[in-house]
């Protein structure tokens, strides 16, 4: 995996990348991505480039994420 891709790793040791696991909690909450950018005041455009491991968000874009997502 590229050092340019940032990563989600678990307790024991998995490693996902950021877009999957973001993704995931976005399915799993049956939310669109209209809605999360909505609420996280993202552009769908951003999520879509953290999606496709495209973007390595700020610290204050993934806090605005997370907390959209509830997490």
């Amino acid at each position: 995996m590229s050092a340019e891709v940032a990563v989600v790793e678990d307790s024991r040791g998995r490693i996902t990348p950021l877009g999957e696991f973001l993704f995931a909690l976005v399915s799993a909450s049956g939310d669109s991505v209209s809605d999360l950018s909505r609420r996280a005041n993202l552009s769908r455009s951003f999520l879509y480039l953290l999606k496709d491991d495209k973007q390595v968000p700020s610290i204050e874009s993934l806090v605005a994420v997370l907390e959209a997502l509830g997490a």
